[in-house]
């Protein structure tokens, strides 16, 4: 709704397994999951407008909600940060709670969420060692470039017989210049041989120029999509299994303006678009064609800007 409201962000615990290598942490508690670059990403690090919307997809594909955190345990760690060639993995199971007893619950059929992610990074490492947070710009610290695979299976619920995710991210710093970016194809199974496929990602590209005052000033583009069942059929199965479906597209252009790493001032222009193939008008496929508190709408383009604050 328009009041924003309090709730628990993240939740958790880490411990270093062996206190003299970096590949064994385990992390117990309430986080996001280790897929979809933009999913992980802290959100106040995000050099566009807001949160590329195709990590709420996959969210509320894996996990059933938004802010897309589940409880569960994972193990991760890094390969050393000196080589030229260093390596993040991360494996991690889950307990998404969603759809029964009002959001507490899978229902009388529950299955673990499997999840894994595995980043080779070129160059300079996105941190000298193994962490759970990640950002976009480096302003100018970093030339390095990072190539991930992940993906995610869960079993049957009360909801589906199976549903799960896999796609590759990636994260480019070259001085001035960064690049970022996933793509994840989505699928759910059914009774009576249903089945959806989608596929949502999107791609950034920030060029961050420092000036005489010690402050940055940042032009930025992103481009984000989703692409799912548009025909009669696939999209009756697609709302039988409370999937997405249609397709959407969204274009942020714009600038940052950074007084420091921990403050900015952004002004952006946003475009938004879908195709709600043969769906009627009035159903709420995909986020271009609804509004929490709303329900079925068509997205308009706007002008965003935002003062963003870190403590």
């Amino acid at each position: 709704g328009p009041n924003p409201s309090f709730r628990l962000w993240n939740a958790f615990i880490q411990w270093k397994i062996d206190e003299h290598s970096d590949l064994w942490h385990l992390t117990a508690g309430y986080t996001p999951l280790n897929i979809g670059r933009e999913n992980f990403t802290n959100a106040l690090a995000s050099i566009s407008f807001e949160k590329s919307w195709s990590q709420n997809t996959h969210r509320r594909h894996l996990v059933g909600t938004g802010p897309g955190r589940a409880v569960g345990i994972n193990l991760g760690g890094q390969s050393s940060s000196d080589a030229p060639l260093t390596f993040t993995y991360d494996i991690g199971i889950y307990n998404p709670v969603f759809e029964a007893l009002g959001g507490n619950s899978t229902g009388a059929r529950n299955s673990i969420l499997t999840v894994a992610r595995l980043a080779l990074h070129m160059g300079d490492p996105e941190s000298e060692s193994y962490s759970i947070s990640h950002k976009v710009n480096y302003f100018g610290q970093r030339y390095g470039l990072t190539i991930a695979a992940a993906g995610a299976f869960q079993g049957e619920t009360d909801l589906f017989k199976k549903n799960g995710a896999y796609g590759v991210d990636l994260l480019g710093n070259w001085g001035k210049i960064s690049l970022d970016g996933d793509w994840l194809w989505l699928y759910r199974r059914g009774g009576d041989n249903l089945a959806v496929n989608s596929q949502t990602g999107y791609i950034r590209l920030g060029y961050s120029q420092p000036l005489k005052s010690g402050h940055f000033f940042e032009p930025t583009v992103t481009f984000t999509k989703f692409k799912g069942a548009l025909d009669v059929e696939e999209l009756n199965e697609a709302l039988i299994l409370g999937s997405d479906a249609g397709t959407s597209q969204h274009i942020d252009i714009g600038i940052n303006y950074y007084f420091s790493s921990k403050l900015k001032v952004s002004l952006h222009y946003n475009i938004l678009d879908g195709d709600q193939g043969s769906a009627p008008d009035g159903v709420t496929l995909n986020n271009y064609f609804s509004q929490g508190g709303v329900g079925a709408i068509r997205r308009g383009d706007f002008i965003g800007l935002e003062l963003v604050v870190s403590l």
